[in-house]
């Protein structure tokens, strides 16, 4: 199949008939231009061009693949001018919902893609507890949620884009904690500890701490992560979050952090409806998209 990119490159060669010029003027060597004619013309069969010190002559065949080229090349542009178009008549909103750090790290990207590409779609931004995310899912008026999922989580009812993974680390006071650098699990055990009240967070720390026989002195029960990092540097006991909400929080330079691997890590993910996705497909699937394009970023990013 012939590459539309390397058919340009040929014709950028028939305005110029000069090999060296050509490749100056697309950024590529002239050793790379001339492999992607021969390239050409091995998949056609025929001779484009003939190189001799003087230039570059063009044959006839080279003439009549040109002006094939041409078509084309125009009509690829016309046709991606029309889905342009489509994309642009897409309207409507999205309702998403996520919590406050989820807000700060993806949501911008994705606002500023949508500017270039999806003009006409809005978004509306619900943020609270990243514990009832999936949960607000059966909502009327959620389209998608920015969730922490199992690492094994599979459902019939819901689907997702992968957005990253981060480690879950364990925070306290700087003031309070850690004399030195490593952990005492048994110092864990002489502290107070905050737990997410809900959601997959508590199930991840209620499992850590009964695998590693961990009772701490008084548990305090709060929502939100965010809140959780607060109240630990506030000096009311250990807490175990993402590392990324840590990181973000207002309270960073009160905290130290210690990042554990028996606490795992936390896969978080744009969740969707499997039913309102298939009511919804003509706003819901471009969003999808453009959220699976970026989605890469992300995980780069939180790296």
């Amino acid at each position: 199949m012939i590459d539309l990119k390397d058919a340009s490159y040929f014709l950028r060669l028939c305005q110029t008939k000069n090999l060296t010029q050509s490749a100056k003027i697309l950024n590529i060597s002239p050793s790379t231009l001339s492999r992607i004619i021969s390239r050409l013309e091995d998949y056609l069969g025929v001779s484009l061009c003939k190189r001799d010190p003087k230039g570059i002559e063009i044959t006839k065949e080279g003439y009549l693949f040109a002006a094939f080229a041409k078509k084309c090349l125009k009509d690829y542009q016309k046709l991606t001018s029309e889905f342009e178009g489509l994309k642009n008549n897409i309207k409507g909103h999205i309702n998403l919902y996520c919590s406050v750090t989820a807000s700060f790290v993806y949501v911008p990207t994705i606002l500023t893609e949508m500017k270039l590409t999806l003009p006409n779609l809005d978004i509306n931004l619900i943020t609270g507890d990243p514990a009832n995310a999936l949960a607000m899912l059966d909502t009327d008026y959620v389209d998608f949620v920015v969730a922490p999922l199992p690492e094994d989580y599979s459902s019939e009812y819901i689907d997702y884009v992968h957005l990253s993974t981060f480690p879950l680390v364990l925070t306290g006071s700087k003031e309070d904690i850690w004399s030195n650098d490593e952990l005492d699990i048994s110092t864990i055990s002489q502290k107070p500890f905050i737990m997410c009240s809900h959601g997959l967070l508590r199930t991840k720390v209620q499992d850590f701490l009964k695998t590693h026989n961990i009772n701490p002195v008084s548990v305090h029960e709060v929502a939100g992560h965010e809140a959780m990092v607060c109240m630990s540097a506030l000096g009311f006991g250990l807490t175990v979050v993402p590392k990324l909400v840590a990181d973000l929080s207002p309270y960073r330079g009160s905290i130290r952090m210690k990042e554990y691997e028996p606490l795992g890590s936390f896969k978080v993910c744009l969740c969707y409806k499997k039913e309102r996705y298939q009511k919804q497909m003509n706003k819901m699937q471009p969003f999808i998209e453009l959220v699976d394009k970026l989605s890469s970023g992300f995980i780069q990013s939180v790296r």
